[in-house]
């Protein structure tokens, strides 16, 4: 085995365990559901967030989203979005997170995130096929 091999194995098994284990827990888990509640207070802010990604040329874009959220299954989307948010982030760094949406410019910053995303992927698409990457 080599040098850098036996280091990733290390690695992986000391960080393996504990990013197994965000996902469980009850803090991080807690702290997720109250964001969640924050920015998805209903349905229709559930909505609002996927209408920027169903296709502009859509006409019926409103209740194409409407339809997106109850065939993904809004349950299924909050437990997907609560464990991710346990995955990605540390307990100090949710608390933050949560200051922050508290904020009307944090909430307003949040609500305006799928138009970003959405301009600048189709920014990288473009550029990443210009280049020959895609």
């Amino acid at each position: 085995m080599t040098l850098a091999r036996l280091v990733l194995v290390i690695c992986l098994a000391v960080a393996g365990p504990a990013f197994a284990q965000t996902a469980d827990d009850p803090a991080r888990l807690e702290a997720g559901n109250r964001i969640y509640d924050r920015v998805f207070p209903d349905e229709a802010s559930l909505i609002d967030y996927v209408l920027p990604y169903v296709p502009n040329d859509n006409p019926r874009a409103k209740s194409t989203a409407s339809d997106i959220i109850r065939r993904l299954d809004p349950a299924w989307l909050h437990n997907a979005f609560v464990s991710s948010l346990a995955l990605a982030y540390t307990l100090p760094e949710l608390v933050a997170y949560e200051r922050f949406l508290a904020t009307p410019e944090g909430l307003a910053i949040w609500r305006k995130t799928p138009q970003f995303d959405r301009a600048f992927n189709q920014l990288l698409e473009l550029r990443m096929k210009t280049i020959g990457a895609i």
